[in-house]
């Protein structure tokens, strides 16, 4: 018989990518000595990995980054510096990169891990057609289109302007789901039972009976329950830099036998797509929270502020139990973004 609860992405292009911090948390003018740059280059729809020097990073001030074939990339205190090494003109290409407020059809994309307040070309720069009008930025990231544009070999230099600001990071608070459904595997009906008992932490849980439908233990089996939360109402201003995020749970199982968990996996399309999962310890018989993430963790996307709209952001937790017997409680799960 059921148990029941009463439950509650050949190349020419250069892209450098830049967030912009909200003038709040601005601090005091920054130097780039010191700090890691990386480069990415976009072209041809996508991202350009097909020849060597096409993504890496360089420390600013004290080394230097190598595209081969194409440019030397250096930078000092408040500049970037594309120095030519060759000659030719850039392919033109449809839009490789569109995000944020960043646009490069055949470029690069920098990350200088500094948030930007502003990015001009250069007097010195002298790559003929290339203004203002190709140079975008926010966050701590600048891109740089230079789609059909020539260059010559040891005479064309590109020199950014760049000045950033030291910031104070913030974050959005806890903040708690308004809907919920199930998302397939083992029984397929996850938190069956009140699944908005998790909206609050009030000691009355969602609750998922007799977990899944094996016995095995990998989060990655269709026979385990998961489900979807999201509509968490966050409210980031538009350039903000995304430093991480973290889910909080709190959460237990009626016993320790199979070794019950919860994983957890975020997404910033709806769904479609999804980080690498995340666990918490063997779930102990008495309400617990477990945390997932840090304030400088980012799971492994790059996110913008728009990724956590309502239409785009989830959270999805998997339960894994290796006894098909595991009740699983859910009181609460949330989640806070950190960002500048």
């Amino acid at each position: 018989m059921k148990k029941h609860r009463s439950v509650k992405n050949n190349l020419f292009v250069a892209i450098a990518t830049f967030a912009v911090c909200m003038a709040s948390n601005i601090v005091q003018a920054s130097s780039l000595i010191g700090q890691t740059i990386t480069e990415q280059y976009y072209a041809y729809g996508s991202v350009y990995n097909q020849m060597s020097g096409s993504s890496g990073s360089f420390v600013a001030g004290s080394s230097t980054f190598s595209f081969p074939g194409y440019y030397v990339l250096s930078a000092n205190a408040t500049q970037i510096i594309f120095n030519f090494t060759s000659s030719g003109t850039w392919s033109p290409s449809p839009v490789s990169y569109n995000a944020g407020g960043l646009y490069i059809k055949n470029g690069v994309l920098l990350d200088i891990g500094q948030a930007i307040s502003s990015v001009t070309l250069d007097g010195a720069t002298n790559m003929a057609g290339l203004t203002a009008a190709h140079v975008t930025y926010g966050g701590s990231h600048i891109a740089l289109d230079w789609a059909n544009l020539s260059f010559q070999s040891e005479v064309t230099t590109v020199i950014l302007n760049v000045n950033t600001t030291v910031n104070t990071n913030t974050n959005t608070g806890y903040r708690k789901p308004t809907a919920n459904r199930p998302d397939g595997g083992g029984d397929r009906n996850g938190y069956e039972f009140y699944p908005t008992n998790a909206y609050v932490a009030d000691g009355v849980s969602a609750e998922d009976i007799d977990s899944g439908s094996d016995l095995g233990a990998s989060c990655i089996s269709a026979c385990k329950d998961k489900h979807k939360f999201y509509n968490f109402g966050f409210n980031i201003p538009t350039a903000s830099h995304i430093t991480g995020l973290e889910v909080r749970l709190k959460a237990n199982a009626d016993s320790a036998s199979g070794s019950p968990r919860i994983f957890a996996q975020v997404s910033w399309d709806g769904g479609i797509s999804w980080t690498a999962r995340k666990k918490t310890k063997v779930l102990g018989t008495v309400l617990t929270n477990y945390r997932m993430g840090t304030s400088t963790d980012t799971w492994g996307h790059a996110w913008n502020a728009n990724d956590f709209s309502d239409y785009k952001f989830r959270v999805r937790l998997i339960n894994v139990s290796g006894d098909i017997t595991s009740d699983f409680s859910l009181d609460s799960v949330d989640v806070r973004v950190s960002y500048y």
